[in-house]
């Protein structure tokens, strides 16, 4: 009611609000600020106000939790919205479990391609050798020996052997 009369919203709306539940006082001082979980307030710290640690956490409420500015901590988020930060961790979490599952299908992808030029390579020794002759299989088995071990090729060899009665 007090909105459509042009009523504007106190300072900070969020933070004292949080404040008067805290401690009975919409205002911070040392003893409030000692008693905000995870915000650790040393009396004679003179790097930041309490003003600054006020307005960081309207802030923070305001966001829900997901912004939570300078001069409070991960530890005071993590304390008053702790279910941002376990989903952040699952987010993370599911995001490094994607990226490591493209990798692998990367690797597997690479490797099943290497294994198929190999096979071509080796269809291409297989075919040559058909053309070979009992004089000439030493110069085909010299060319092919740097790219396959004698294992790889034997099963043709012993296969194009059987065309000839004499060896």
């Amino acid at each position: 009611m007090s909105r459509r009369r042009g009523a504007r919203l106190p300072a900070l709306p969020h933070a004292r609000t949080f404040l008067r539940v805290l401690s009975g006082s919409s205002r911070i001082n040392t003893t409030v600020a000692q008693r905000i979980p995870g915000l650790n307030w040393e009396p004679k710290n003179r790097l930041t106000s309490l003003k600054q640690v006020e307005e960081a956490l309207d802030r923070l409420i305001s966001s829900h939790g997901e912004y939570c500015p300078l001069p409070l901590s991960v530890d005071v988020q993590a304390e008053l919205f702790p279910e941002v930060i376990h989903a952040r961790t699952d987010r993370r979490m599911q995001r490094e479990k994607i990226a490591f599952n493209r990798k692998m299908r990367r690797e597997e992808k690479a490797l099943e391609h290497a294994w198929l030029l190999r096979q071509n390579l080796l269809g291409q020794a297989m075919t040559e050798l058909n053309f070979q002759s009992p004089e000439t299989v030493n110069a085909w088995y010299t060319r092919w020996a740097d790219e396959f071990d004698a294992r790889e090729l034997a099963q043709g060899f012993w296969q194009w052997r059987t065309r000839f009665t004499s060896l």
